[in-house]
């Protein structure tokens, strides 16, 4: 592990690959390093690269995965997960932030998933469909604010957090129950063919 003070700031290396980005006040510590060195041997033995991504936003996800989860091909790709509708309770909240109240949408139990520039839609049925929303991925703004002017909103979490602050138990229940009756293996592939 390299570390190295650019513009006031360190920059975390691992394997060349910058892993962590901290500010000029955060002190580098040998438990910051060792810490650090955990995740990302945790992460290689999971077969999952270690990036900023994997070692901090997505960490959750990871720290208690074991090797064999039926889910990790999937995980790996820390994909954008989208549930489709927005419940009562979402409505509410709005309401008491000050938000105009807008229109309820009853989830119809639709999920999409996000890669890069790439999504699929899984259907409460089993259908799945590549790239069916490819072209609501604009140059200028991110799967986030695109998905929701279709009525798509983060999976597996409280209104307005994201994906990655679910941690692994959140996010491995929230998959099972989209594929009931169809095995777990079987699920994964389909969709990671598709991207």
């Amino acid at each position: 592990m390299i570390h190295t003070k650019q513009n006031g700031c360190i920059e975390v290396l691992w394997n060349d690959t910058a892993i962590e980005h901290l500010s000029d006040y955060t002190v580098w510590t040998a438990e910051l390093r060792l810490l650090l060195e955990n995740r990302c041997k945790h992460l290689e033995h999971l077969h999952v690269e270690p990036t900023n991504l994997s070692v901090i936003w997505f960490w959750e996800w990871f720290q208690h995965c074991p090797a064999d989860c039926l889910y990790l091909p999937l995980l790996r790709l820390m994909p954008g997960i989208y549930a489709h509708g927005r419940w009562q309770t979402d409505a509410e909240l709005l309401e008491k932030c000050g938000v105009p109240p807008g229109r309820i949408i009853a989830p119809d139990g639709s999920v999409i998933f996000t890669h890069g520039e790439r999504a699929v839609l899984w259907n409460p049925n089993g259908n799945i469909k590549a790239s069916i929303v490819d072209n609501v991925y604009p140059t200028d703004r991110g799967w986030y604010q695109s998905l929701a002017e279709i009525d798509y909103h983060p999976a597996c979490q409280k209104p307005f957090l994201g994906i990655c602050y679910a941690t692994y138990h959140n996010v491995t229940a929230y998959l099972s129950q989209l594929h009931s009756g169809m095995e777990a293996e079987d699920f994964v592939n389909q969709i990671l063919i598709l991207f």
